[in-house]
């Protein structure tokens, strides 16, 4: 009899050995596995320091308790920060106050101040904003010093519509679009766009203008059709011009041509605009192609322009090259993820609706968030009134909550361990341990700002 029993239950052991990994979970076995669970169960867990220790980590982005912004002392970096409101217009400079900039003498006033973007210099100086034309695009650029001296007009609309008009049989409005500041100089590149089919909306004229932020001077570089959308270097020295199936790089001092980076084997695939980054040494441009069956990640050198292929990553919705070159954060309507450049998968993020944010300047931390999936065409963050929860995390797998759920365009990375939020017209800085200090109370109902950390912005010049 107790034979029997041995042998019973050594044919039971077996049976089990075999049975329990089939019933295990079908997955993917390479994707080191740091899902995101929006249960509001428990908050005591915390993710593996190690992205190799531990397979599988629940996060849970609803605190059970209210949240606060703890007085944590952060190490205060020598920032600036300028905003706009319904009505005024603010430059501010911790720790003193907040500074209103007037309005009249900037030319605008009550139902004309419609600024949809506003952009501070590295140096942080000059400001300069955008009045809003058609959404998107501006009819009208303003530049003021920081301290609120020297405000002007750069370019007012009859300016801008005879920046066509005067090369070309156009007689139809043009407005400014993709406009962007040469680090550590006062100047600007941008491009203009005219009424596409129909006049119903506008597109690109794939041109490309520099402008003096002290002086207003422009001067056209590339006429249309002959430039593109211009992505400067970290360090101001090289530009970079993509169009939808060509890129080139430039030195911002000119001369200006396009000689297309893309190899003639790949010329048919897209070029993902959004994965167009400078390594942070400015050595290195890397892109995108997006194929048909995958994606291909290239980098070119800054100087030369040779071109080497970094590797494949499987198709998404969403792709962001990290300064590093090394990673690719992506996002689709049902995933976020993380891969290496070479399509290894490193870190699935959450299998929800989500978008991969960005990366900090040095590669090695990002952010994304909950509930705003990439749009369809634009591949941008869904943008809406609904304010949306917020990760950051680092390569080796450890993540920290923003407190509260926030709009992600008004996260701002200001430093490689440090962040800028507005979160109920509070203006809060935070870094990548947790910690977080409000530093202002802003007024109004914040439309637009931009912020630069001055110490920061200086260590790239080189």
């Amino acid at each position: 009899m107790f034979g029997m029993k041995r042998r019973l239950i050594f044919t039971v052991v077996i049976f089990l050995a075999f049975l329990l990994p089939a019933c295990q979970p079908a997955g993917n076995p390479a994707f080191e596995v740091i899902t995101v669970n929006t249960s509001t169960t428990d908050t005591t867990q915390k993710p593996s320091p190690t992205a190799t220790k531990r397979p599988t980590e629940t996060l849970n982005p609803t605190p059970t308790a209210t949240p606060t912004y703890t007085t944590t002392t952060v190490p205060m970096p020598h920032i600036r920060v300028v905003y706009a409101d319904e009505g005024s217009f603010w430059a501010y400079e911790p720790p003193a106050s907040p500074l209103p900039l007037q309005n009249e003498p900037l030319g605008i006033s009550g139902d004309s101040f419609h600024p949809y973007a506003v952009m501070l210099s590295s140096d942080g100086e000059r400001i300069i904003f955008l009045n809003a034309g058609y959404p998107g695009l501006g009819n009208e650029i303003h530049a003021v010093h920081f301290d609120g001296n020297s405000p002007q007009i750069l370019l007012s609309r009859e300016q801008i519509n005879k920046m066509e008009s005067d090369m070309y049989d156009y007689p139809f409005e043009t407005l400014i679009e993709d406009i962007s500041w040469i680090p550590h100089t006062h100047r600007l590149l941008f491009t203009t766009a005219g009424p596409a089919t129909h006049h119903t909306a506008f597109s690109s004229n794939e041109d490309l203008f520099t402008l003096d932020a002290d002086t207003g001077q422009w001067v056209r570089l590339l006429k249309r059709g002959e430039g593109g959308n211009a992505v400067p270097s970290p360090n101001g020295k090289r530009i970079a011009i993509r169009k939808p199936y060509a890129l080139s790089i430039n030195s911002a001092d000119g001369p200006f041509f396009f000689r297309n980076l893309i190899p003639e084997s790949a010329t048919s695939a897209p070029l993902d605009r959004m994965s167009v980054v400078w390594s942070s040494d400015s050595a290195l441009l890397g892109f995108i192609l997006r194929g048909t069956e995958q994606y291909a990640v290239y980098a070119a050198d800054g100087i030369s322009g040779d071109v080497s292929i970094l590797g494949y990553i499987p198709r998404y919705r969403r792709t962001i090259l990290s300064p590093t070159l090394r990673h690719v954060g992506v996002s689709s309507p049902q995933e976020t993820s993380l891969y290496t450049v070479n399509g290894t998968p490193l870190l699935h993020l959450v299998a929800e609706p989500a978008c991969f944010l960005s990366f900090a300047p040095d590669g090695q931390h990002f952010a994304f968030s909950l509930g705003n999936p990439p749009d369809t065409f634009s591949s941008a963050c869904l943008v809406n009134d609904i304010k949306s929860p917020v990760f950051l995390g680092s390569l080796e797998g450890e993540f920290t909550q923003i407190p509260e759920p926030i709009h992600p365009e008004d996260f701002f990375w200001i430093n490689n361990a440090q962040y800028i939020i507005i979160d109920n017209h509070d203006l809060i800085l935070g870094d990548i341990g947790g910690d977080m200090t409000k530093i202002a109370a802003l007024s109004g109902h914040i439309t637009a700002f931009d912020v630069v950390d001055l110490d920061f912005q200086a260590e790239r010049v080189a």
